[in-house]
């Protein structure tokens, strides 16, 4: 939290001033500020009574305002604890003190705290003023409204809005108060002889070189915007002014109670709908004291707070309290999906793996092939099916079964059907067809389109004239090597990665038929993986790899990367190791062990819950570090160790 104006603070039982370690208070809003005259940020510890020489900007911008010589002397003057016991700077009624800054030409909101002398003289008191010639912000006489005639068309017409005390006012009519602080506000607006709305000022406060037409009484604060902030935003640093300087204005405390983000660190992204955050983790992910960190509406605070460890078994709320005392709860849920996915997950709409299936015996008829992504898109057989098919088939490609289809010739054939997806953009296939078939067998199908139009089986993967011309153009590889899919065949008889990245949105809801008629597949599919969104190079290269691995195929894609176990990650504590090192994304990881080197064979060490029974390997690696300790060494001279990697 933001250390409030004047305070110490204690750092390591040191204690020193907040002016000299803690960066100055910002206002609640920040987004364009271009200047910042604060005197409760003024440094250097200045006398009460001493003459301010520069007064300091402190929007991060340097627009630092300098002292100028026809100042009266001793003026502009800091003094202290005036205004709700914060210093303010006081102009002489002399009339001719003033600064000056670099000039902004792209003025669109201004804030003033100040207080005008009673019985000012002169013929201006400018609030803001320019020494080059223009007076944007003209005011008629010292005591008199803020605006005369030739102010800007965009400070002094009807479209801009002026504010005193947080009530909208005409500026050209009403006065400003004096002898009290005021906190007044303007947002400019484009007119017929203004069409951006910009304005100008280098001064605090005086117009041009007139000595009549400076400012005569105190300045607490001024802010300068470069953009015209929101109503809702005008009232947040307005009430944070009027509150700051104990005045009494028409700003209200902000009801804004919103969670803006919500993270788990080293975790995939979150999802806020409404009063509900959800978040879906890998299988194997240990949910029970997860410490997310969050965002909230400016004012607002949460409960628990941000960073705060939480059992996530079951859903966590979280209470934001709003400046105004109001409440808003969010309902966290943190659902684990209970299969393995790809190493890239985000886009990831639809994910069909044979290896997931469960309940079906082999050789038994497949009736639904189910989504394992968090999208639910599962695909379910369709009647014209042949009897037994799509069949489920064990230890086929690497030990892992696959889903086989026997459509029948030039007819309807054995397919599924899910949810229509009209954004896909990324796809990636493990398949084979059978050789000596014919009749399209296109890669996906869809009831009503035929995006994905192939000319004949074992023939090219996509043709050249039905098939979408976002598929034509976008980027096919076949096992891993990109290709011309409209002229390259499918090798049949073979397994094969297939991958696509097209070139725009095209849409599918089919495995793998042509509409209602006919071009089925006639094969086996291990796997199909569908993306809404056009992963880059590098998250494709990612992919087929981790798809060659845990098919065992040979492909273009570079190998898995191999596992490392420096000395340095390892460390003995009465005779009992501990592991930990690096991991990649998308795999399983063991550690292995034998008590000497002649033993037959290397054993897994077991030691729950992330290298469980009966084999050791972790889940799925997010791409964070891991650590296991190997309790099983009492009494051992020593024991040798390797780890292993692997596809899930």
């Amino acid at each position: 939290a933001p250390v409030a104006d004047d305070h110490w603070v204690t750092l390591g039982g040191a204690t020193i001033p907040g002016s000299l370690s803690v960066p100055a208070v910002l206002p609640p809003v920040t987004s364009g500020l271009v200047l910042r005259m604060d005197a409760s940020q003024i440094t250097g510890t200045p006398a009460d009574g001493a003459q301010l020489d520069t007064w300091t900007d402190t929007s991060g911008l340097a627009n630092n305002a300098v002292r100028q010589s026809g100042s009266s002397a001793g003026y502009p003057m800091y003094v202290t604890n005036v205004l709700n016991g914060k210093p303010v700077v006081r102009f002489n009624s002399g009339g001719a003190d003033s600064f000056q800054f670099t000039r902004i030409s792209n003025i669109r909101t201004v804030f003033w705290v100040l207080k005008e002398n009673a019985g000012a003289t002169g013929d201006g008191c400018f609030l803001l003023g320019e020494s080059s010639g223009d007076y944007h912000f003209h005011r008629g006489g010292a005591n008199g409204p803020l605006w005369a005639g030739y102010a800007d068309t965009a400070i002094r017409d009807a479209g801009p809005t002026t504010k005193l005390m947080g009530n909208a006012i005409d500026g050209t009519a009403t006065s400003l108060p004096s002898g009290s602080f005021q906190v007044v506000s303007l947002v400019t607006a484009p007119t017929y002889y203004n069409t951006n709305g910009n304005v100008r000022a280098d001064q605090i406060c005086q117009d041009r070189w007139g000595n009549s037409r400076s400012w005569q009484g105190d300045i607490a604060e001024i802010l300068i915007y470069d953009r015209a902030l929101t109503s809702t935003e005008e009232n947040l640093v307005g009430y944070y002014l009027g509150t700051k300087y104990g005045l009494t204005t028409a700003y209200t405390a902000s009801a804004a109670k919103d969670i803006l983000t919500f993270v788990f660190p080293g975790l995939p992204a979150t999802t806020i709908s409404g009063n509900n955050i959800t978040i879906n983790v890998p299988i194997g992910t240990a949910v029970t004291a997860l410490a997310p960190t969050y965002t909230v509406s400016t004012f607002a605070t949460g409960s628990p707070v941000s960073g705060t460890a939480r059992n996530f078994t079951t859903p966590q709320t979280y209470t934001i309290t709003a400046q105004d005392g109001s409440t808003k709860n969010y309902t966290v849920t943190v659902r684990v999906n209970p299969y393995y996915l790809p190493p890239v997950t985000s886009g990831l709409v639809l994910c069909v793996d044979a290896s997931q299936i469960t309940g079906t015996a082999d050789g038994a008829q497949l009736n639904t092939w189910t989504d394992t992504s968090y999208a639910a898109n599962h695909a379910v057989r369709q009647g014209g099916s042949s009897a037994g098919y799509p069949m489920y088939v064990t230890n086929v490609l690497n030990g892992k079964p696959v889903v086989r289809f026997n459509s029948p010739t030039n007819n309807t054939g054995d397919y599924f059907q899910f949810p229509r997806i009209t954004t896909i953009r990324t796809v990636f296939w493990v398949l084979k067809e059978n050789a000596g078939t014919s009749d399209g067998h296109f890669l996906l199908g869809d009831s009503d389109s035929y995006q994905f139009h192939r000319a004949s089986a074992n023939g090219p993967l996509w043709d050249g004239g039905y098939a979408a011309y976002n598929i034509k153009t976008g980027t096919t590889k076949l096992m891993g090597n990109a290709i011309d899919g409209t002229s390259t065949a499918l090798p049949s008889g073979s397994f094969q990665v297939v991958s696509l990245v097209t070139t725009g949105d095209v849409q599918a809801n089919q495995i793998c038929q042509d509409r209602t008629s006919h071009g089925s597949w006639q094969g086996d599919i291990a796997e199909i993986l569908i993306y809404n969104r056009a992963l880059s190079g590098a998250e494709e290269l990612q992919v087929g790899t981790y798809l060659a691995a845990k098919y065992g195929l040979t492909t273009a894609y570079p190998p898995i990367p191999p596992p490392v176990l420096p000395g340095s990650a390892i460390t003995i504590t009465g005779g009992v190791p501990s592991f930990s090192f690096a991991t990649v994304a998308g795999y399983k990881y063991r550690l292995a062990c034998k008590n000497t080197l002649t033993d037959a064979a290397w054993l897994p060490v077991i030691a729950p819950p992330d290298f469980p029974l009966p084999d050791g390997w972790s889940a799925t690696s997010t791409g964070a570090p891991m650590s296991l300790t190997d309790t099983n060494t009492a009494s051992l001279p020593q024991r040798f160790y390797r780890l292993e990697v692997g596809s899930p």
